[in-house]
């Protein structure tokens, strides 16, 4: 799987217009420099982390709700701040702001 996310937040980083790409539970990516075909493109923020709890997936919308509404880059460092690193299991969500205030499991 393939994806483009105006940010990505990944082992407590954030990345801006990079290309990740998920085969076997690996997590590669590089800068995108354009269209890629076969590439999902997710317009918000997209967070590779392992599987999130109830309780983690509240306490991280809870964040998103405080955090000022009109900077995504914002967002998605107060994400990174507090979502787990990944593991051998990998789990991909999305904030898309346009969609919900919330994130979601992809």
């Amino acid at each position: 799987m393939r994806t483009l996310a105006h940010y990505t937040v990944w082992n407590a980083k954030v990345y801006h217009l990079h290309t990740f790409e998920l085969s076997a539970g690996k997590v590669s990516h590089y800068k995108a420099e354009g269209e890629t075909a076969d590439t999902k493109f997710v317009e918000g923020i997209l967070i590779i982390t392992r599987p999130l709890s109830e309780e983690k997936l509240a306490e991280i919308n809870a964040l998103l709700s405080v955090v000022s509404p009109s900077s995504l880059k914002e967002k998605a460092e107060a994400i990174a701040a507090i979502a787990p690193s990944t593991s051998a299991e990998v789990s991909i969500y999305a904030f898309i702001p346009h969609i919900a205030e919330k994130i979601m499991k992809l």
